[in-house]
Order: C-alpha cells, then sequence, then structure tokens
C-alpha cells in the first residue's frame, strides 16, 4: 500500500487543478479553464465526455499570463 500512496504523490507533483493553476498563475480559473479549451496549457480532462469533468495540467509549464 505503501508503494501506492507514494505513486500517486509523485502524480501529484506534476499535475495541478484549475484552482491551483489559477493561484500559481494569478488568473482567474474560469481563464485558466478557457486556456485549457483552447489548448493553449498542456492540459486534458479527466473524463472526456462529462462536461463537468476536471481538467488535470501539467504543472511544470511556463506562465500563460507572461506569454502574451
Amino acid at each position: 500500500m505503501e508503494n501506492h500512496k507514494s505513486k500517486i504523490e509523485q502524480v501529484k507533483e506534476i499535475i495541478m487543478n484549475t484552482k491551483q493553476a489559477s493561484e500559481i498563475w494569478g488568473l482567474s480559473q474560469d481563464s485558466v479553464k478557457r486556456l485549457c479549451r483552447q489548448g493553449k496549457v498542456a492540459s486534458f480532462k479527466l473524463d472526456e465526455t462529462d462536461p463537468k469533468s476536471p481538467y488535470i495540467i501539467l504543472r511544470n509549464q511556463p506562465n500563460p499570463k507572461k506569454l502574451k
């Protein structure tokens, strides 16, 4: 069981959700979701068939706010 927890923690280190991204990047959560939909940040929906499914965002990528 410890090995599974360790792997989950490793995954958590490289991904974030839209709330975390908005706090890190200084953007609103809606802006982060829009950037995800537009493909301007590395992300994917947890369940592509569910419109309410959350985005999973790669943590170590440039701040899109600074790329403008």
